[in-house]
Formats: C-alpha cells, sequence, structure tokens
C-alpha cells in the first residue's frame, strides 16, 4: 500500500489502511493490535526494562550502573538422545559486582517426574504419587516444624510428643509421696518411656499386681523386664516390672508392698519397631 501524501501535518483514519505498513521505523504513543511480531521487542532502550528475543528469552535489565549482568527467564528443550523431549525454565535476577546470582530452575523428567532446583538444593515431586524428595544441604537457623512423619535414611527422626496417661490397675497412677511425677508414658516415635512414680491401691507381700495398661500404639513387641526403684525409706529396695505386649504391666514383689510406698518407674524404655 503508497500513502499518496508526505506531509507529517496530515492525519489518517485508522480505518483507511488495510494490508501492510512497511517501512524501517515506527514510532506511535499506543499501537492496539492482535498480533505483533518481530525480531527483538523491548520496553526501553535504556536503564531498567524488559527485552524480548526472538529464542524466546526475557532479558531483564535493573538499569543499575552497577549492573554487570542481565537477569534471565529462559525456556527450552533438553533431549535424553531418543525421542523423548523435556521442557525447562531458568530464573535468575540481574547481576551486581562479582558474584554469582541466585539460579531457579523448573524441568521435567522422563517419567514426569517435576524438579524445583534452587542452588544446591533439588526438590523432585514424584509423578502422581503426592510427595517430595529433597536432596542438597540445607541449614535452618530458626525453627521448624514438621506435621507429620520426619524420616532420614528410611528411619523415623525421635520427635519428642505429647505425654499421655496410663489406665490405671491396681496401681494408682498418682502416687502417694506427691512430690513426685505422676506417672505418665511418652514417645519420640521411635520408642516409648515412662516418667513418674506410682503407688498399689491396695498392699500386698508376694506375687504380682496387673498395675496399670499401657496404650496399644506404645506397647513393646516383647516382654521387657525392668527393676523400679523405692522412692520412700524402707524395703523392698526396688520391685520387678515386666512391661507386656498386651500393654499389661505387671508389679513384682517378694515382700511387704504397702498403700504408702512409693516407687519410680522413670527411664524404663523399649523400642516402638
Amino acid at each position: 500500500m503508497t500513502v499518496p501524501f508526505r506531509n507529517p501535518t496530515t492525519t489518517l483514519p485508522a480505518s483507511a489502511i488495510e494490508g501492510e505498513i512497511q517501512g524501517s521505523q515506527l514510532a506511535a504513543d499506543a499501537i492496539d493490535g492482535k498480533l505483533i511480531t518481530g525480531s527483538t521487542i523491548r520496553t526501553a532502550a535504556d536503564g531498567k526494562r524488559i527485552l524480548l528475543t526472538p529464542e524466546g528469552d526475557i532479558i531483564l535489565f535493573s538499569g543499575a550502573a552497577s549492573e554487570t549482568a542481565p537477569g534471565e527467564l529462559v525456556t527450552g528443550i533438553t533431549s535424553d538422545g531418543s525421542e523423548m523431549q523435556y521442557g525447562y525454565l531458568v530464573l535468575k535476577p540481574p547481576t551486581h559486582g562479582p558474584h554469582t546470582p541466585p539460579e531457579i530452575t523448573l524441568s521435567v523428567g522422563p517419567e514426569g517426574e517435576q524438579y524445583h532446583t534452587l542452588g544446591p538444593l533439588n526438590l523432585m515431586a514424584e509423578a502422581g504419587q503426592g510427595y517430595a524428595t529433597v536432596t542438597g544441604i540445607l541449614t535452618v537457623t530458626d525453627d521448624v516444624d514438621v506435621f507429620g512423619t520426619l524420616h532420614v535414611g528410611g528411619r523415623r527422626v525421635p520427635v519428642p510428643e505429647e505425654w499421655t496417661t496410663l489406665t490405671a490397675g491396681a496401681w494408682n497412677t498418682t502416687p502417694s509421696l506427691t512430690t513426685y511425677q505422676s506417672l505418665r508414658i511418652g514417645t519420640d516415635g521411635t520408642r516409648a518411656y515412662l516418667d513418674g512414680a506410682a503407688s498399689t491401691k491396695t498392699a500386698y507381700s508376694s506375687g504380682g499386681q496387673n498395675a496399670f495398661t499401657i496404650p496399644p500404639e506404645l506397647r513393646p513387641l516383647k516382654n521387657h523386664y525392668y527393676a523400679a526403684p523405692r522412692a520412700t525409706s524402707g524395703s523392698p529396695p526396688a520391685l520387678g516390672c515386666l512391661v507386656q505386649p498386651s500393654g499389661v504391666v505387671v508389679i513384682y514383689t517378694s515382700s511387704a508392698v504397702a498403700t504408702s510406698d512409693t516407687y519410680d518407674f522413670t527411664g524404663m524404655s523399649w523400642p516402638l519397631d
């Protein structure tokens, strides 16, 4: 199309233009259209700006005099040497000074796994599995809250949980000598452990009493036998304590045990696996 005049003061309605407009440079306050195609598109000639390259990359300039390299948002395709190709995206900010800028990489693996790489850390989300694997060295200088189970090398990491109570049987879980902690049970997920003291409800001088019952999730897989030391003066100095997989704890004696006697069970512990 040829415009029949070159007078810069003359206006031409947009509705009068059909087809292509060709030239070495086009200057306008606004260009509205459905598609703009070019070798390079930029928001400014210098200073803080964004540049779109023909390769589909976005180059980010901070406009600072100290900038040594622009930032980038780069996408592309990698291949495993066969017909399989994987998309990736890399984002890094502009560089100011001699230091290497941080970089975030997102990519897809051959089995559909999703990789999220941030510096030395790599988070891989298994396709359709609902969990992620993190590799790399991570140092945390503040609190970490874990809602669920934490494993390292396939083994559960001990994390103390809230104390819970035992079901009283022939013994009171609150001892007669109340300056001692009432008997309770805790766990770190790998072991269960008792803390505190208790006293019998009924005096006895031989055999065993089914003293209390451990909650199902904290019971041992096998029998464990301990000595419970006496917290008050007198004898016997200790009682036998059998912790069973059924959860029933049996306290044995060969001499008289009174209701006023207090025995300490602190430190008795057993594995949960």
